[in-house]
């Protein structure tokens, strides 16, 4: 049977991210380029001990969103089948590919790291994200436009992720409490990623991801599928398509409702993402999600096995 993955974006980092995996020796050599990444400073160590504002700094939480599934790939290596499907959204969409073997795993880290530098170098002070449910898709269009902001991420159930400057984020926010139920939330993220806002950084990242050698047919045999409309990555051509993912809208639900249609075992999310879960629940609600481990990955069971059936041994 079959296994989806999918690697999520930044936003949930947390003190046990590295809880599962910090001890596992086949992913130590990632631990120590992630280091050498953050200035020194040992990702297992930062992510217990540093503040919740230096978690959420965009290049900081890219590497640590990055490493995580990639130590989870290696420390799961032997037990995770070929054919198994693996998709990501945002910065995620980078890590699959790394786990997916098209990069090489300590190749995907300083990628992340130059696409994050990138987008800073895009950013201005005060961008970031909010995330806002309530208002129906045209009335948040319509904010948008009046304010100069744009949609980031579409949520299943009227639910959206808005990228802008301050002063747009806080009156699309004001305007958005005044319409019946609305419910707002500041993210902890530091760029307008995912809009027009990041033009400057997807033609940098772009020439920085020309140089980074990519293996096609990937070396695990994963599928590989695209976080934008969930197409198979199948060749260079879909490869050089991934700088424009941090300009443009993401769309969970085209991201998931393939893979869980592709999945016949379960899906599993190597990072903790309610998003993800959220997504998989609304379009596929055949899965029943269960909650394994310490929060660092949730499992969803394929319709008809027990939810207990989270795999701890054998075959994924």
């Amino acid at each position: 049977m079959t296994l989806a993955i999918l690697c999520p974006g930044q936003g949930g980092q947390h003190r046990d991210m590295f809880a599962l995996t910090g001890n596992a020796p086949e992913a130590a050599y990632l631990f120590t380029h992630a280091a050498m990444l953050l200035g020194g400073r040992d990702p297992r160590d930062f992510v217990r001990h540093e503040p919740d504002e230096a978690l959420h700094r965009n290049r900081a939480g890219q590497i640590l969103c990055t490493l995580q599934p990639l130590a989870a790939a290696c420390a799961l290596a032997d037990v995770i089948s070929r054919g198994v499907i693996i998709a990501g959204y945002s910065v995620g969409e980078v890590a699959a590919w790394g786990v997916g073997g098209v990069f090489d795993a300590t190749a995907t880290l300083d990628l992340v790291a130059r696409r994050a530098e990138a987008m800073d170098a895009a950013t201005r002070a005060g961008d970031g994200l909010i995330f806002v449910r309530g208002p129906s898709p045209d009335e948040v269009g319509r904010l948008c436009e009046r304010h100069g902001a744009a949609i980031a991420i579409v949520n299943p159930g009227d639910a959206f992720v808005i990228g802008g400057g301050r002063e747009a984020l806080s009156g699309i926010a004001a305007d958005a409490r005044a319409l019946h139920g609305a419910r707002i939330v500041a993210l902890p993220v530091e760029v307008a990623s995912h809009t027009k806002r990041l033009a400057a950084a997807s033609a940098g990242f772009r020439e920085t991801l020309r140089l980074v050698p990519a293996v096609f047919p990937p070396r695990t045999g994963a599928r590989i599928l695209s976080g934008i409309d969930a197409a198979p990555v199948v060749s260079r051509a879909v490869w050089t398509n991934l700088p424009r993912r941090s300009r443009k809208p993401c769309n969970g639900r085209i991201a998931c409702k393939p893979a869980s249609k592709r999945a016949r075992r379960g899906f599993s999310s190597w990072g903790r993402d309610m998003r993800s879960a959220e997504w998989l629940r609304r379009s596929s609600p055949g899965f029943r999600l269960a909650r394994w481990t310490i929060s660092e990955v949730f499992w969803a069971s394929a319709p008809g096995l027990p939810v207990t059936s989270a795999p701890s041994a054998g075959k994924f």
